[in-house]
């Protein structure tokens, strides 16, 4: 497990650098940086930087902005399947053989956040959502935020939470200011980027 401090805009550079790699059909590999949490993933973990396959969700520190790297270990480099930089948490699903990085958040398991979730609800902003855990299946509004430089404000429901690369199964069009018409049901994940829920059912 490594320690360590990066600027908040590797998230921004990562999430470019995988767009583009995907547009060209190559995979990127993963950008150099120090993480405070490596996980490997395996099916018989055998100390705390090992954990099983499955859903996990990692939340950011206080009134920090979370960042995790979900890569693909090749011999002497890395593949980087999925990056995702989040306000309040974010819901990631892991493979055997796979490594997490995780910088300035707690990564907790589904039960444990589910635990959490039951106690407190904070209000789904810039991250990756569970439905039927961080929001109630249904009729949401969602307000666009001004984030200057950081990019226009975004709404995608997926069906899992794995690379996140096939199409969303629900885009939503929405910008700075502006309210849109959401709606969501259990088992599907809400990633919010430059947005927030603005009304939540419960």
């Amino acid at each position: 497990m490594k320690r360590g401090k990066a600027m908040k805009s590797i998230g921004v550079m990562v999430s470019a650098l995988l767009f583009g790699f995907a547009v060209m059909g190559c995979r990127p590999k993963v950008v150099p940086m120090r993480y405070d949490l490596e996980y490997d993933v395996t099916a018989e973990p055998a100390n705390e930087c090992e954990i099983r396959p499955g859903l996990y969700c990692a939340v950011a520190d206080p009134n920090e902005e979370g960042l995790f790297n979900l890569i693909e270990p090749h011999g002497d480099s890395a593949y980087l399947i999925r990056s995702q930089s989040f306000d309040t948490g974010a819901w990631v699903e892991v493979k055997e053989g796979e490594q997490l990085l995780i910088l300035r958040a707690k990564l907790f398991t589904e039960e444990e956040r589910r635990a959490q979730l039951a106690v407190s609800k904070p209000t789904p902003r810039n991250g990756f959502f569970m439905v039927g855990a961080d929001l109630a299946e249904g009729h949401h509004l969602v307000r666009g935020l001004d984030s200057g430089e950081e990019g226009k404000p975004s709404c995608k429901v997926y069906a899992d939470a794995h690379s996140l690369q096939g199409n969303p199964v629900r885009s939503y069009e929405t910008s700075a200011g502006s309210f849109t018409d959401i709606d969501v049901a259990n088992g599907e994940f809400l990633l919010l980027e430059n947005a927030e829920i603005y009304l939540c059912q419960t």
